[in-house]
């Protein structure tokens, strides 16, 4: 099922924080894309390496560690499907109100 509530507050967070969104970068500096948001909204931190984030652009949720992508998907509880179709890094804001909406209305749908 996916998380609901994550992905109302990440869309928001998005939304109130457009400087800090830009869907091309998982998570760099104060800037991320959908899916590095909602980790960073779940207490995630990134992984440096030297004062860099590491090559594998991963990021610590609890105890977990994953490539963003991966920990976003596990996050916001997506299928492989939903979760590329949702952190593409070409999608708009517009594209993603639209995104968050579907998934939204299939989970409650189910």
């Amino acid at each position: 099922m996916a998380n609901v509530a994550l992905l109302k507050a990440t869309l928001r967070y998005i939304e109130l924080h457009p400087e800090e969104w830009k869907q091309s970068l998982w998570i760099c500096e104060t800037t991320a894309c959908f899916a590095g948001t909602a980790c960073l909204l779940m207490g995630g931190k990134r992984i440096f390496r030297k004062g860099e984030l590491s090559d594998d652009e991963s990021v610590r949720v609890g105890r977990k560690r994953r490539l963003v992508m991966e920990m976003a998907q596990e996050v916001l509880d997506l299928n492989s499907n939903d979760a590329s179709w949702l952190f593409n890094a070409t999608n708009s804001l517009s594209e993603l109100r639209r995104m968050v909406n579907e998934l939204i209305a299939k989970e409650l749908a189910s």
